[in-house]
């Protein structure tokens, strides 16, 4: 997917956002600090344009900025749907697998260590998204870095038309676990949308709403995969850290296993879609094309005297 295209794709998702928004009588709140941070940065991207390195990694903040913010409002505006919920056909997948998902969250309970980890783990996506535009960015792995960005546009469209036809309310509901504040919040939110009485959103107080499939599954898999060729002392801290994240999904009590199926099976899907985008090269053999696309030569050709 090429950057053109999938900018387009960003604009789209939140011109569509926000007209559906509008269209709804939904009333948006607390836009100015995302909006000025979205300005600062393509600002900063215009004033470091030729800088390919910092030209690439604002380019990508830019890009993943806008993207969450309108992946969120769509999320609530498809979590107006009437439709069934579907947690009991998930728990039903869950045990036929043999999996009892409270029997994970009371284990978690006896070890509070793991619990703390998992629980940082669970909250770590936003930071390592950074870091690894930051790391891809900044040392010219053009390629890479697209990809993660065209993966996460592309999954998160096919999560919001599957989150619309099969929306669920998450095992904490279904099981009656104790849910914790930030799930009480969500539990307001989404039932407030199903029931038609919700008509403000704010980006302060945004609930991530999709449950099935599990976005966090996703987004784990494809921040692993962004940096799986880099050293391993990089490689392998990711592997483990986006498998805790896998893990922490139902340890938290959000995901049932076969919502973590689901998200592993759309990421490969994803994958295997954008298979030809990525063509690996090394951070100094990519600087120095764009260096060189710059100064109107080839980086493989010798400049001719």
């Amino acid at each position: 997917m090429s950057n053109r295209f999938r900018w387009a794709l960003i604009f789209g998702m939140a011109v569509v956002a926000a007209s559906g928004a509008a269209t709804r009588g939904i009333a948006v709140r607390e836009t100015t600090l995302p909006l000025a941070l979205v300005a600062l940065v393509c600002g900063a991207a215009y004033g470091f344009r030729r800088e390919p390195a910092f030209t690439l990694s604002l380019n990508a903040l830019a890009q993943i900025s806008i993207f969450s913010m309108a992946f969120v409002l769509l999320t609530y505006l498809v979590a107006e749907s009437s439709r069934p919920l579907i947690d009991n056909q998930l728990a039903a997948f869950d045990r036929m697998l043999g999996f009892h998902l409270p029997a994970l969250v009371a284990w978690r309970n006896v070890h509070p260590w793991i619990g703390g980890f998992l629980q940082a783990a669970y909250n770590s996506l936003l930071p390592q998204t950074a870091l690894v535009i930051a790391l891809l960015g900044l040392t010219g792995d053009r390629k890479p870095l697209e990809t993660f960005l065209s993966r996460m546009v592309l999954a998160a469209l096919a999560t919001l038309v599957l989150f619309a036809f099969f929306p669920a309310e998450g095992p904490f509901g279904k099981y009656g676990l104790a849910p914790s504040v930030v799930q009480q919040h969500y539990l307001e939110h989404f039932y407030g949308l199903r029931g038609g009485g919700w008509r403000q959103f704010s980006f302060a107080d945004a609930e991530g709403l999709v449950t099935f499939p599990s976005f966090h599954t996703v987004w784990a898999i494809f921040l692993f995969l962004a940096v799986r060729r880099r050293r391993w002392w990089i490689a392998v801290p990711a592997a483990v850290l986006n498998a805790a994240v896998i893990l922490s999904t139902m340890t938290t009590g959000w995901h049932y296993l076969a919502d973590v199926s689901a998200g592993a099976a759309l990421a490969a899907v994803i994958c295997l879609a954008t298979a030809s985008d990525l063509e690996e090269r090394s951070p100094r053999r990519t600087i120095s094309g764009a260096q060189s696309h710059r100064m109107g030569t080839s980086p493989e050709t010798p400049r001719e005297t």
